[in-house]
């Protein structure tokens, strides 16, 4: 996510975190400028789009080659958000990507 926000235009500083990337979208969303801009440029860069259920699951349907993918979620939780940039390799065929408190990052 922090290099999309960087072709995008976001001030993102090297070496960012993922939620370190979306803490600065969020500066510039509240700044005067605001970032409408921004937020029209990100779906260029999804394949496809869900909504978690409340177990945590989502299922994906898009067509489109195997490689290298990321997944980005993000969730309000008490105290701030809890956010995901999880890579993955997909091949052909069913893929599991799971989303654990591990591979998460708080973004406060």
């Amino acid at each position: 996510m922090d290099q999309i926000l960087r072709e995008l235009g976001v001030a993102v500083p090297a070496n960012a975190t993922p939620a370190q990337a979306m803490k600065a979208l969020q500066t510039l969303c509240h700044s005067p400028q605001g970032c409408t801009a921004i937020m029209q440029g990100l779906p260029k860069y999804y394949v496809t789009t869900t909504k978690l259920d409340t177990s945590g699951k989502a299922t994906l349907s898009a067509t489109t080659a195997t490689g290298q993918y990321y997944f980005f979620a993000v969730i309000p939780s008490n105290g701030g958000t809890v956010m995901w940039d999880v890579p993955a390799t997909l091949a052909a065929g069913d893929n599991t990507v799971t989303f654990t408190q591990a591979n998460a990052e708080r973004v406060q």
